[in-house]
C-alpha cells in the first residue's frame, strides 16, 4: 500500500487538488483519492514536489518506423509531398536493427510516462514487442491504394496482417490511411470489414494545405504528384470538395473516429461533418506538423474535450514524448494546464476506449506521472517528467 502526495494532484475527473493524496495498492490500482491527509499517518505519505497526473496516452504513433530516427530523414518544413515521396523510397535495414529501434522507442515512451498508444501498422515488425504487454496498444492496420485496379490486393494484405496480429493475441483494426490515398470503392470495402468489436477507427486528415487544394480545386502539389504516379481518376476527380467528408460519407461506422493532424481543417469542415461530432476526436501532433508544414492547427475550432495528442513517428519527430508536445502547446496556445493534461490523458483514453486509464479515479490503474518545474501552473522548457507508477 502506498500514499502519494504532491503540491497538486490533477485527477482530471475533477478539479486539481492541492496537496491531495492518492492511495494505491502494490499493483498501482487506485484505492482512493483524498482531498486532505488528516486521516493518514504523516510517515506513510510519499510527498513529491510538483504535480501528479495520470499516465499519458499517445493518440498517434508509427512505432514500426522508429529505425528512421538514426537518419536525418526529414528536412524541416519540406512539405507533405516531399515527405510522402521520401517515405515511399525510405532506406532498408536489417530485421535486427529495426527490432532494436522498436524496443528502444517503446522504452522511451515508458520513461516518458506513456501508458497507452494508438499505433499505425503496415508491417508485422512491432508484434514481438507488443506481445510483452509493456504498454496498451490499439493497432490500426493502415490500408491505402491509389490504383483502383489494385484495391483487392490492398484489402487482402490488410486482412493477412490483421490475422497475424490477432493470432498473436493482439487487437487489430483495419483503417484507411488518408482521404487522398484511398478510392471511394476501397473505402466502402474497408467499411464492410469493420466489426462490432472494433470500437474506433482512425485516419490522417488535412495534414497539408495541398490536400485541401486536391479536393477543392483539383490542383496543387499533391494533385500533380498523385497524377505523376498513376493515381486513379476516382481520387484525382473526387466529387467531394472536403477531404474529411470524402472519407466520412463512405465509412459506415457508428463508434469513435480519431482524426489525425487536422492542420488545415477549417470551420466549414466542422459544420459539414456536424452529424459526426459526437463521436469524432481530433488528434494533434504539433512537433511533427511544425517539422513538415511549419504550422499547427487552429485549436479554437475544436472542443477541448475532443482534442488528443500524438507524437507521430520518429521519421517526422525527434522524440516519442507527449511532454515535448505539451511544451509546444504551452508556448503557442492559451490552454490551461488542466486542459492540456486532459488532452494528454483523459481524451485519448476516451477516444480509444481505455476505461481504466486517463483519470485518477478509484479502481482505475492509469499509471501516475510526476511533472516537475511547473511555473505558475504552466509547462515550461524546463519541465521534466518522472514515471512514479
Amino acid at each position: 500500500m502506498r500514499f502519494l502526495s504532491a503540491d497538486y494532484i490533477f485527477p482530471l475527473n475533477e478539479s486539481p487538488i492541492k496537496k491531495g493524496v492518492i492511495q494505491i495498492d502494490l499493483s498501482g490500482r487506485i484505492i482512493n483519492v483524498f482531498k486532505d491527509n488528516d486521516k493518514i499517518k504523516p510517515n506513510d505519505i510519499e510527498f513529491f514536489n510538483g504535480i501528479l497526473c495520470p499516465g499519458f496516452i499517445n493518440a498517434h504513433c508509427h512505432l514500426e518506423l522508429s529505425y528512421l530516427k538514426q537518419d536525418t530523414f526529414i528536412d524541416k518544413t519540406e512539405g507533405i509531398v516531399r515527405f510522402i515521396d521520401k517515405m515511399r523510397k525510405k532506406p532498408k535495414y536489417s530485421e535486427s536493427i529495426i527490432s532494436q529501434k522498436i524496443e528502444a522507442a517503446e522504452s522511451e515512451m515508458i520513461k516518458e510516462g506513456i501508458v497507452g498508444v494508438a499505433d499505425i501498422c503496415n508491417t508485422k515488425n512491432t508484434i514481438f514487442q507488443k506481445k510483452r504487454k509493456n504498454i496498451r496498444y490499439t493497432n490500426f492496420i493502415e490500408t491505402y491504394q491509389i490504383d483502383e485496379k489494385k484495391s483487392d490486393i490492398a484489402i487482402n494484405n490488410s486482412l493477412r496482417l490483421q490475422k497475424l496480429f490477432e493470432s498473436n493475441g493482439l487487437n487489430a483494426i483495419i483503417s484507411p490511411h488518408s482521404p487522398y490515398s484511398v478510392t471511394t470503392s476501397l473505402l466502402k470495402k474497408i467499411s464492410n470489414l469493420l466489426r462490432k468489436s472494433d470500437n474506433v477507427i482512425t485516419f490522417h486528415n488535412q495534414e497539408s494545405l495541398t490536400e485541401n487544394e486536391l479536393f477543392r480545386d483539383k490542383s496543387g502539389d499533391l494533385f500533380d504528384w498523385l497524377k505523376s504516379i498513376g493515381a486513379s481518376k476516382e481520387i484525382l476527380n473526387n466529387t467531394n470538395h472536403s477531404p474529411l467528408m470524402a472519407v466520412l460519407k463512405n465509412i459506415s461506422f457508428k463508434k469513435n473516429i480519431l482524426l489525425v493532424h487536422n492542420t488545415y481543417t477549417k470551420k466549414e469542415d466542422l459544420l459539414e461533418c456536424s452529424e459526426y461530432h459526437n463521436r469524432i476526436y481530433w488528434c494533434t501532433c504539433p512537433r511533427s506538423n511544425i517539422n513538415i508544414e511549419n504550422t499547427i492547427p487552429d485549436y479554437n475550432l475544436f472542443k477541448k474535450d475532443r482534442i488528443c495528442i500524438g507524437t507521430d513517428s520518429l521519421a517526422s519527430n525527434k522524440s516519442l514524448s507527449i511532454l515535448d508536445e505539451l511544451k509546444v502547446l504551452s508556448n503557442k496556445t492559451n490552454f490551461s494546464l488542466n486542459d492540456m493534461l486532459n488532452m494528454a490523458c483523459k481524451n485519448g483514453a476516451n477516444a480509444l476506449g481505455y476505461s481504466d486509464l486517463g483519470t485518477l479515479e478509484k479502481n482505475k490503474k492509469p499509471g501516475i506521472n510526476l511533472l516537475n518545474n511547473i511555473k505558475n501552473q504552466k509547462i515550461t522548457k524546463k519541465t521534466t517528467i518522472t514515471r512514479i507508477v
